[in-house]
């Protein structure tokens, strides 16, 4: 079961952990369910979280309106007056989310709909999961509350499935990204560690998912803190990759990005810098990793305390060669767009901060000259 923690304390569990035997509502010990029992509300919503289909499916329902209703809330100002264009029906117990590259007037939908359009996609044809965190009308990733809100959907849509069914174990993995996408990176990493044995058990020979969930693994302990712990699971999932696929695929520039993340949170710029420059692309193309790369690059040379005038002069073009791409592949608002314009604003800053400081010091190296030559001249 994905329940990770103890009902009652919160504690981590056990692999085989007590269940209430009504409800399976997960405990640490007999302790804890006792205490839950008589004094933390369980004798009054044992019966309730039956009736929802047991503890997984109970937790998994009330998470998924939550995370909904926080996701329709983000996206309200944006998604005013407009329709979905699935049902094209205005539902007043649902809002409307929009979370991709799209803009205009394009992209708006209900994430029920988004969701039952997926799970119908998936039901004909298995290779089409990812319906459930891309946009089928920009082609470009879901982010943010909407990435989290599809990632309980579903959840909610496979979690009654036996243990070992695959479906069941990549929704696993879609509500640990929806997670880490939302900035949630505790939870998200208790659900990647969950995957990571579930996965292990029974389908010890798919590499290409135990690569990408290591490595978002790997990101969460870096947004926790866990620095050291991070770098050696990116590390090894980034080998991993080199192994299975081409230098410059996407999958591994994913991969480059985020180990370049964790090497910058370190201060190991040289090393990060080597590493982003092994692998940008001549050509971006649509290639949203490959512009990743080519950014991160730039943002490493700005922040390098080692930093010279070339380097922030090469910063600054990179960034105003991908910013116009950036708006063309994700939109003006999309994080990844965001992200670009606070690096070039960064840039300029320090490379305008660089020439000032550079005409100041010609300035005063020259006036000696000035004076002697005066002085001669008088």
């Amino acid at each position: 079961m994905l329940l990770t923690n103890c009902a009652f304390c919160a504690a981590p569990l056990p692999t085989l952990a007590k269940q209430c035997g009504r409800c399976k509502t997960r405990y640490c010990g007999p302790a804890c369910q006792g205490q839950h029992w008589k004094e933390g509300g369980h004798k009054d919503l044992c019966k309730r979280i039956k009736r929802g289909g047991g503890a997984e499916r109970y937790h998994a329902e009330k998470k998924y309106k939550e995370a909904v209703a926080v996701a329709a809330e983000k996206c309200a100002k944006e998604t005013k007056g407009q329709t979905c264009y699935i049902c094209r029906d205005e539902r007043p117990d649902e809002g409307l989310v929009r979370g991709c590259a799209c803009h205009t007037t394009e992209g708006f939908a209900h994430v029920s709909c988004l969701a039952r359009q997926a799970e119908i996609t998936c039901e004909a044809d298995d290779e089409s999961w990812k319906d459930w965190y891309v946009c089928r009308l920009c082609g470009q990733q879901h982010h943010g509350k909407v990435a989290c809100a599809l990632g309980w959907a579903c959840w909610t849509t496979y979690v009654d499935r036996p243990e070992n069914d695959s479906l069941r174990i990549r929704a696993m993995n879609q509500l640990g990204n929806g997670l880490m996408y939302a900035s949630r990176f505790e939870e998200a990493s208790l659900i990647f560690e969950t995957f990571a044995v579930v996965h292990r058990r029974f389908f010890p020979h798919d590499k290409t998912r135990m690569i990408s969930v290591n490595g978002n693994l790997a990101a969460c302990y870096s947004q926790l803190g866990k620095s050291e712990a991070a770098l050696r699971v990116k590390r090894r999932s980034y080998y991993r990759s080199l192994e299975e696929y081409d230098d410059h695929g996407p999958i591994v520039l994913t991969e480059v990005y985020g180990l370049a993340i964790i090497l910058n949170k370190l201060n190991r710029w040289a090393e990060a810098k080597k590493l982003l420059c092994k692998h940008r692309r001549e050509q971006w193309g649509d290639c949203i990793e490959a512009l990743t790369v080519e950014y991160y690059y730039a943002h490493t040379l700005i922040y390098d305390s080692a930093a010279k005038f070339d380097d922030l002069s090469e910063a600054k073009r990179i960034l105003e060669s991908v910013l116009p791409v950036a708006e063309r592949l994700c939109g003006p608002t999309h994080p990844k767009t965001e992200e670009v314009v606070r690096y070039l604003r960064r840039a300029r800053e320090k490379y305008d901060g660089a020439v000032e400081r550079a005409l100041a010091r010609h300035i005063v190296n020259f006036r000696p000259c000035v004076t002697v030559l005066s002085k001669k001249e008088g």
